[in-house]
C-alpha cells in the first residue's frame, strides 16, 4: 500500500498510523476551522494498523496552512436530518476511537501535527465534546424543544458573514464552492450552534455543582 508518511505510536512499535491523501471531492473549509488564521484545509485518510492488519480508517484534515492536523468531527443535527431547515453542529464522542486519536494529536509534544494553544482553543470552541452517545441523544432531545429559539440565537449576523467571506477570500477564488453564499451561511450558523451547545453544557455543569 502506498503511503505518504507514517507515525509510530510510542507505546508499541507494532501499532502505526499511516497517512494517505483523500481523493474525494469535499469542501476545503468547514465550520470548525473558522477562527484559524487561514481557512483552507486538505483532507487525508489516517489508517490505523497493527502490524499489517488495518484496525480502522479515519478522515483527518490539515488546517491553518497545514500547520496542524485534526480528526474530522461528526456532523449532528438538533432537528431530524431529514429536515431541510436543520440546525447542524460538529461533535466528538469522548468514549470513541476517533476522539482517542484526536487527544493523542492534541497532546503530542513538539509535533508538526499538533495545534498550538491558540489554534486548539479556537478549534474546540466550535466542536462539541459529548461524554457518550447517550448524552448526545439526551441533549438533542432537550434542545429540539427549543429549536426555533436556537435558530434565532444562532442566525449569522451580516458582520459575521462578511468576516467569513473576507477570510475565505485569502485562500479561495470567488467562483469556488467554498465562496458560495449558501455554504458561508451554513458554516457560520453551524459554528454558532456548536458554540451554543458548548455554552449550554458548561451551564449544566455549573448548575449541577451549585445544586450539590
Amino acid at each position: 500500500m502506498a503511503t505518504d508518511s507514517h507515525i509510530n505510536l510510542p507505546l508499541d512499535p507494532d501499532f502505526c498510523m499511516y497517512l494517505e491523501e483523500d481523493d474525494e471531492t469535499r469542501y476545503r473549509a468547514e465550520s470548525y476551522n473558522l477562527g484559524q488564521l487561514r481557512l483552507s484545509m486538505s483532507w487525508n485518510k489516517l489508517i490505523l494498523k497493527y502490524r499489517n492488519r488495518t484496525i480502522d480508517e479515519l478522515l483527518v484534515v490539515f488546517m491553518d496552512s497545514a500547520t496542524f492536523m485534526t480528526v474530522t468531527p461528526s456532523l449532528g443535527s438538533i432537528s431530524p436530518m431529514s429536515n431541510s431547515d436543520m440546525l447542524t453542529f460538529q461533535y466528538y464522542l469522548a468514549d470513541s476511537l476517533d476522539f482517542a486519536v484526536e487527544k493523542l494529536i492534541l497532546n503530542m509534544k513538539r509535533s508538526s501535527i499538533t495545534p498550538n494553544y491558540n489554534q486548539q482553543s479556537k478549534l474546540l470552541k466550535r466542536i462539541v465534546i459529548f461524554k457518550n452517545y447517550n448524552q448526545l441523544k439526551q441533549i438533542k432531545s432537550v434542545l429540539q424543544k427549543q429549536d426555533e429559539y436556537i435558530k434565532g440565537k444562532c442566525a449569522p449576523t451580516k458582520e459575521q458573514l462578511e468576516l467569513c467571506r473576507g477570510a475565505l477570500s485569502m485562500d479561495f477564488g470567488k467562483d469556488t464552492p467554498e465562496m458560495n453564499q449558501g455554504h458561508i451561511e451554513v458554516m457560520c450558523e453551524e459554528a454558532n450552534v456548536s458554540q451554543f451547545i458548548n455554552n449550554y453544557l458548561q451551564s449544566e455543569i455549573i448548575n449541577n455543582k451549585r445544586s450539590r
